[in-house]
């Protein structure tokens, strides 16, 4: 599956319900028994990396990386607005199993109001998922893995 923005924070970023330029957005590691839909409405509808060394998962769990240096910038030449994040996501010295994809959400009160903003299946120049951790670091370069896309 390649990546894609759930339709429900299509529907929100419409709305105005996701600003990205004031609102907290994270990203979590996707386990082997996700099966990717652009339909999934909460983050209680994902499969979470399982819990091991270097990840802590579950609603505010360490594994959530706080998404940093974030900008939106319109691009009249694709008829769209990208969601950009400029800086990198790290797990440190992980080992906790295998996961599939990362995904970007806008953490709430809880996993059943959090919501999935967008899927990544793939990252960088065609480097994909799934990856297995070993005890080393994971990084996720968002500059290399692209925006956010929003199309006007």
């Amino acid at each position: 599956m390649a990546n894609f923005v759930y339709n429900k924070a299509s529907e929100l970023h419409a709305n105005g319900g996701l600003d990205w330029d004031t609102n907290t957005f994270k990203v979590m590691l996707i386990g082997m028994g996700y099966t990717p839909d652009h339909d999934h409405l909460t983050v209680s509808a994902l499969t979470e990396l399982a819990n091991g060394t270097g990840y802590t998962g579950g609603f505010n769990g360490s594994g959530r990386k706080t998404l940093a240096t974030l900008s939106v910038v319109r691009v009249d030449a694709s008829d769209r607005t990208e969601c950009r994040i400029s800086s990198s996501s790290v797990w440190s010295a992980i080992n906790a199993g295998q996961f599939k994809a990362a995904v970007i959400i806008r953490e709430m009160t809880n996993d059943a109001d959090s919501i999935p903003v967008a899927y990544y299946d793939t990252v960088g120049s065609g480097d994909t998922f799934p990856v297995t951790t070993n005890g080393g670091d994971v990084t996720i370069n968002w500059s290399a893995v692209g925006a956010v896309q929003f199309q006007t």
